[in-house]
């Protein structure tokens, strides 16, 4: 055995049955007669191993610390909770239901774990961050902040979520992606090496992959695809089964929808939309209240502006000497 109970209980009115642990015996850092936790009983915490529970920590109900897990400071772990391996538990952190924490994950400050929730690979959870549900994490992830990720959220791969962010549903998010502000990703998006930014929004069957930028109120909905090292801002909207790529920029309140494709280093502005089969590339600059659709090409450096209105199988390109410039109210069909 390596620890024994004493006669002091907690004192708190929550936990009034809890005891306080004293060691029998040196192991790691915890020397004979150090005085530990507080525990309900011996199934909470394993007579084997380097686990320990310190300070005015507390753990309860069918909670378990095994391996060599801690839990100091001020910190709960109740219900049916499971903190292994390596993992650490500390300040005002309070992990519940049937949560799993284990390979050197670290939850802190006033972080909250609950649920069906299991951590792994040295993710770190903390400041006022939330995570419950079926979530699961692993992979040198940060939550902070205030940030919440609960149902069946998937995260990996060194992923940074902080501020006010919430993301759930089926989302998943990889691949050193960084999201901050009061962005909302949920439902089955999927978002790998992207900075998502400010208050967007990626909802739907979305996918925002490559090294992709959110920001602003941007909207990513439906079935649309933001991939490489494309960047949509401002009050702009992606949906449908629209995809955008390369380098192509949207930003003001312009729409891309339907299936259409914005690629190259285009830029696409202002109240532009963009829908139907249309195809924007190249150097092209979409801006004021133009319309493209149908099945619409502009490529090259051309400009549209004003109300200009593209579509049927209007095709608009410039060579490498000149620019076309199509403005005002007019309307090219084929």
């Amino acid at each position: 055995m390596k620890y024994e109970f004493t006669h002091e209980h907690t004192g708190f009115d929550n936990t009034p049955h809890l005891r306080r642990i004293r060691a029998l015996r040196d192991f790691g850092s915890v020397r004979t007669g150090d005085l530990g936790g507080y525990i309900e009983h011996e199934g909470n915490l394993a007579q084997t191993g380097l686990s320990w529970v310190a300070d005015n920590a507390r753990v309860w109900g069918k909670a378990t610390v095994t391996g060599d897990a801690r839990v100091s400071g001020d910190a709960w772990v109740c219900d049916s909770a499971q903190i292994t391996d390596t993992a650490q538990v500390f300040d005002n952190a309070r992990i519940s239901g049937a949560a799993r924490l284990m390979d050197g994950v670290l939850a802190f400050n006033d972080a909250h774990v609950g649920g069906n929730v299991q951590l792994s690979d040295d993710v770190q959870i903390f400041h006022s961050a939330r995570i419950a549900g079926n979530a699961y994490l692993s992979g040198r992830v940060q939550v902070s902040g205030g940030a919440c990720v609960s149902d069946h959220v998937r995260i990996a791969d060194q992923v940074k979520v902080n501020d006010t962010a919430i993301i759930s549903g089926n989302a998943s998010i990889s691949g050193n992606t960084r999201i901050s502000g009061d962005v909302r990703i949920c439902n089955n998006a999927r978002v790998c090496c992207a900075e998502v930014a400010d208050a967007a929004r990626i909802s739907g069957n979305a996918q925002v992959t490559g090294f992709v930028t959110v920001l602003g109120h941007a909207e990513i909905g439906e079935h649309a695809v933001i991939s490489r090292s494309a960047s949509v801002s401002d009050h702009a909207a992606i949906s449908g089964c629209a995809t955008v790529s390369e380098d192509a920029a949207i930003s003001g309140n312009a729409r891309i929808s339907g299936h259409a494709s914005v690629s190259g280093v285009a830029h696409v502005s202002e109240d532009t939309h963009i829908y139907g089969n249309a195809r924007i590339s190249g150097f092209a600059q979409i801006s004021g209240h133009a319309q493209v659709f149908d099945n619409a090409e502009i490529l090259g450096n051309a400009k549209i502006s004003g109300q200009a209105k593209i579509f049927g199988t209007a095709r608009i390109a410039t060579s490498d000497s000149g620019s076309a410039h199509i403005s005002g109210d007019t309307e090219i069909s084929c």
